[in-house]
């Protein structure tokens, strides 16, 4: 197996505090995802806070969502199937609704 990795971040606020950061592992041999996480990431108060986090690490595709609480898993139905599809519906939700999230792990953290 031929594992490439690759890193991406992307800034989302105009302050440069809030990331979107995506870690990829992609088989050359067999053209398929093997391992990522993408990651919503808050820089507050000299300190890195992951917001939510999608990934595989189980072997199918979770979500964290740390403004909820703690060990509580919603009814979220995600694709179960670990693809550049499945990564890019995440990616796609984090820069579409991250002002929502920020503000949700913002009010539970930092009231």
């Amino acid at each position: 197996m031929d594992v490439k990795k690759f890193k991406r971040s992307k800034v989302l606020d105009t302050e440069g505090n809030v990331l979107l950061k995506a870690e990829i592992d992609f088989d050359a041999d067999t053209k398929t995802i093997v391992d990522f996480c993408v990651m919503l990431i808050l820089q507050k108060e000299d300190a890195i806070h992951v917001v939510v986090k999608y990934d595989a690490a189980h072997g199918n595709n979770h979500v964290h969502r740390y403004y909820e609480r703690l060990n509580s898993f919603g009814e979220e139905v995600l694709p179960k199937v670990v693809s550049a599809r499945s990564v890019r519906l995440f990616k796609d939700d984090l820069i579409d609704n991250w002002k929502e999230y920020v503000r949700l792990y913002l009010c539970k953290w930092f009231k």
